[in-house]
C-alpha cells in the first residue's frame, strides 16, 4: 500500500512539474506576443524552429488528443509561428497553410532523426556579414536556408523553396532511422511521430479518441492517407454528388410546372449551379479542413473542387444575364420591336459571358497558374484564332447590322432570296448569331446573320396594299367586240371593288399567248395581310367568272392539252348581245377606251358588295352603307347617264 502511496506520489510531481514548466514557456513566450520570431541568421531560424517543436511535444505530453480548448488555441498558434519559417513563393497563396501544415511534421521527422551539428558550427547574423553568405546548408544533407533578397521579408533567413518542395523526398529517405536520444518531438503516445499523427487524424471533426480505438484495417495507410479517410472522402463526394442531382431535378420539375413566360419564375434556373457551387464548396471544406487530406491526394481533391466551384458560378451567372435579358425584353411592351431592348439584352448577355470568364480566369490565378503565357500564346496563334472565330464575328456584326439598319423587325413578314428561290416567312427572332423566321409551312428557318444581313430582303409588313398582279387568258373565239366588252366590265368590276384602290388600277389586252388571248390585271388590295389578300382576290376571281360568262366568251385551254369531247362553241346569242351593246356605244361615241373617264369612275365607284352579298359580314355593312350608297348611286344617275353603265352587277337594291 506504501508504495502505491509512493508511485501516485511520484505521478503526481512529473505531472505537476510538467505543468509548472508548460506554464512558464507559455509564459514566456506571452510576456512578448508580438515580436517577431529570430530569423536573423540559419542559427536563429533552425533554434527558433526547434524550440517551437519542443513545446509543441510539451503540450502533446500534457494533452494528447487535443481536447481542451486552450490546447487546441496553442496548438494552432504553434502551427503560424511554423509557417513563418519557410519560403513558400513558390507555392500559390490558397494553398500555403496546407503545405505549411504538411511541411511543419516532415521537417521535425527529419531532423530529430539526422546528425545536427552543434549550434555554434551553425553561423549566426555575425559569421553572415563576415562571410557574406546568402545560403548555408545543414551538413551531409540539401536542407538549405536562404537569405531572402526582396519582399516584405527582405533580409530573413528560411528554409529554402526547393527544400520545402523536396521535404516527402527526404522523409522518404531518413524514415527508417531512428529517434535520436535528444529529439525535440520524437514518438509521441498513442499515434507515433508527428507525420504519423498528421496522416492518422482529422482536424477537429470527431475526437481523436474515436481514431485509436478503430480496427486497424481502418488506420492502414495507403497514398499518404488512411482507408477511413478515403471511405470519408467517397461518401462525402457521394452525398454532394446525389444532392446536386435531387436539387436539379426538383428544381427542373417545379419550373415545369409554372408559367416560364413569367421572368418572377424563372429564377428556379439559378437553383443547380448556385446549389451545385455551394455543394463542391463545402465539399472541400469538409475534405481539406475536417477530414485533413494529406499530400497529393489533398491538392488533387482542392484543385478538382474549386475547378467545380467556379464552373458552376459561370454557369450561374451566364443563367442570371439570360433571365435578366428576357426580364428587360418583357418589360417594354409599349414598344416590343424596339431596336433599343434588343441591344440591351445583347449586352446583358455579353457582360454575363465576360464575367463569367473573369470568374474562371480568377480562380485559375489562385491555383497560382499565371494567365500571362497564355495570352501570350493567344497573340502567338493569333491568325488561327482569328481565322476560328471570323464566322463568329461576322455573324455578330451581322446582326448589329440587322438592329442598325432595321430592314425587319420581329413580327414582320419578309421575302428573301435562297437557294431555293425566293421565300417568305414571319421573323421570330434576331439573336446574336442567326434570324429565325416561321415559314407559312410553319417550319422554322435559322439563317446567320453574316448571310441574311447580305440578302436581298423586301418587307412585306410595311406596306401598306399587297399587288395583285396575273394574266387572264381567253379563248381565240373571242371577237374583238366580246374582249372589249369583257375589259370594259372588267375595269368597272375593279373600280366599283371597295378593297381596290383605282389610282394605279390597270385592265389591259395585253397581246396574244400561244393559245390564248392575254388580258393583263394589275391592281392593290387594301390591305397588308395575306389572309385578307387571299380572300379579297378569290372574290374578284369569281366575279370575273361572272363577266366572262356574261360577255359569252370562255377562259382558253393551254395549247398542249388534248381532250376528247364536242366542242359546244360560243353562246351565239349572247355574242350578239355583246356586240349589240358595243356597237351602241360606238354609235353614240361612249365607246370606253382607252380608258373609263372621271365622271364614269365616281359613278361606277364602290357600287359593288363586299364581302359579297350572303355573307354574314355583309349583313354587318349593309345595314350601315346601303343607305348612304343608295342617295349617292341616285344623285349620280340624276346627271346623264351613259348608255354602257353597267346593270348587271349592280346590288338587287340598286
Amino acid at each position: 500500500m506504501a508504495d502505491k502511496y509512493k508511485i501516485n506520489a511520484c505521478r503526481f510531481l512529473i505531472i505537476f512539474g510538467a505543468l509548472l514548466l508548460l506554464a512558464i514557456t507559455v509564459k514566456a513566450t506571452e510576456i512578448y506576443p508580438l515580436e517577431p520570431l529570430d530569423t536573423s541568421s540559419p542559427r536563429a531560424t533552425l533554434k527558433s524552429f526547434l524550440d517551437i517543436m519542443r513545446e509543441d511535444r510539451i503540450l502533446l505530453d500534457q494533452d494528447p488528443y487535443l481536447e481542451s480548448k486552450a490546447s487546441q488555441l496553442r496548438d494552432e498558434q504553434l502551427e503560424e509561428l511554423t509557417e513563418k519559417l519557410f519560403d513558400f513563393s513558390d507555392i500559390p497563396v490558397e494553398r500555403v497553410e496546407d503545405i505549411a501544415n504538411y511541411v511543419r511534421p516532415l521537417m521535425v521527422e527529419i531532423l530529430d532523426r539526422i546528425e545536427l551539428p552543434p549550434m555554434e558550427a551553425i553561423p549566426d547574423a555575425d559569421a553572415v556579414q563576415a562571410q557574406n553568405l546568402t545560403r548555408w546548408a545543414i551538413p551531409h544533407s540539401e536542407i538549405t536556408f536562404v537569405k531572402i533578397e526582396e519582399g516584405p521579408r527582405q533580409g530573413q533567413w528560411l528554409f529554402s523553396a526547393d527544400t520545402v518542395k523536396r521535404l516527402k523526398e527526404f522523409y522518404e529517405r531518413v524514415k527508417d532511422l531512428p529517434y535520436r536520444p535528444d529529439a525535440t518531438m520524437g514518438y509521441v503516445e498513442p499515434f507515433g511521430g508527428p507525420y504519423q499523427r498528421y496522416v492518422l487524424l482529422p482536424e477537429e471533426s470527431f475526437p481523436d479518441r474515436w481514431i485509436k480505438q478503430m480496427p486497424g484495417w481502418l488506420r492502414a495507410v495507403y497514398f499518404e492517407n488512411p482507408v477511413w479517410k478515403w471511405l470519408a472522402f467517397g461518401l462525402i463526394l457521394s452525398i454532394s454528388f446525389g444532392l446536386f442531382a435531387l436539387i436539379s431535378r426538383v428544381s427542373r420539375r417545379l419550373g415545369s410546372r409554372t408559367d416560364t413566360e413569367k421572368p418572377s419564375l424563372q429564377w428556379w434556373r439559378l437553383v443547380p449551379p448556385i446549389s451545385g457551387a455551394l455543394l463542391a464548396k463545402l465539399a472541400e471544406n469538409l475534405i481539406d479542413e475536417q477530414i485533413n487530406a494529406v499530400g497529393f491526394i489533398d491538392a488533387v481533391f482542392e484543385t478538382v473542387l474549386s475547378v467545380i466551384t467556379l464552373l458552376f458560378w459561370a454557369w450561374a451567372v451566364i443563367g442570371l444575364g439570360d433571365i435578366v435579358s428576357r426580364a428587360f425584353v418583357r418589360s417594354w411592351q409599349s414598344d416590343p420591336k424596339s431596336v433599343k431592348h434588343y441591344l440591351t439584352s445583347i449586352f446583358i448577355r455579353l457582360l454575363s459571358y465576360v464575367i463569367a470568364v473573369w470568374i474562371v480566369l480568377y480562380g485559375i490565378e489562385g491555383f497560382g497558374l499565371s494567365i500571362m503565357p497564355l495570352l501570350a500564346g493567344l497573340g502567338v496563334g493569333g491568325i488561327a484564332i482569328a481565322l476560328a472565330v471570323r464566322p463568329t464575328l461576322e455573324n455578330f456584326i451581322g446582326g448589329i447590322i440587322l438592329f442598325m439598319d432595321k430592314p425587319i423587325e420581329v413580327g414582320d413578314i419578309c421575302q428573301y432570296d435562297s437557294p431555293s428561290g425566293s421565300q417568305i416567312g414571319i421573323v421570330e427572332k434576331i439573336g446574336l448569331r442567326s434570324t429565325r423566321l416561321r415559314k407559312f409551312e410553319d417550319t422554322l428557318i435559322t439563317i446567320p446573320n453574316a448571310e441574311f444581313s447580305q440578302l436581298q430582303i423586301e418587307n412585306l409588313s410595311i406596306r401598306e396594299m399587297t399587288l395583285m398582279r396575273f394574266t387572264l387568258n381567253l379563248r381565240y373565239e373571242t371577237t374583238a367586240d366580246q374582249l372589249r366588252f369583257v375589259l370594259t366590265h372588267l375595269r368597272i368590276m375593279m373600280i366599283g371593288h371597295p378593297k381596290v384602290s383605282p389610282e394605279r388600277l390597270r385592265v389591259r389586252f395585253r397581246g396574244f399567248g400561244d393559245s390564248s388571248l392575254d388580258v393583263e390585271i394589275f391592281a392593290y388590295i387594301r390591305t397588308n395581310t395575306y389572309p385578307e389578300y387571299w380572300a379579297i382576290r378569290e372574290d374578284i376571281n369569281l366575279r370575273i367568272i361572272d363577266i366572262v360568262k356574261e360577255a359569252g366568251t370562255g377562259f382558253a385551254f393551254p395549247s398542249q392539252t388534248t381532250y376528247f369531247t364536242q366542242d359546244t362553241g360560243l353562246d351565239k346569242e349572247k355574242s350578239r348581245d355583246s356586240e349589240a351593246q358595243v356597237e351602241k356605244w360606238r354609235s353614240d361615241n361612249n365607246l370606253p377606251f382607252p380608258e373609263v373617264e372621271g365622271e364614269e369612275q365616281e359613278q361606277f365607284a364602290d357600287t359593288l358588295d363586299y364581302p359579297p352579298a350572303g355573307s354574314s359580314a355583309h349583313r354587318a355593312n349593309s345595314h350601315d352603307s346601303i343607305g348612304q350608297r343608295k342617295k349617292d348611286h341616285s344623285s349620280a344617275q340624276s346627271r346623264p347617264a351613259k348608255t354602257w353603265a353597267w346593270k348587271r352587277h349592280q346590288r338587287p337594291d340598286k
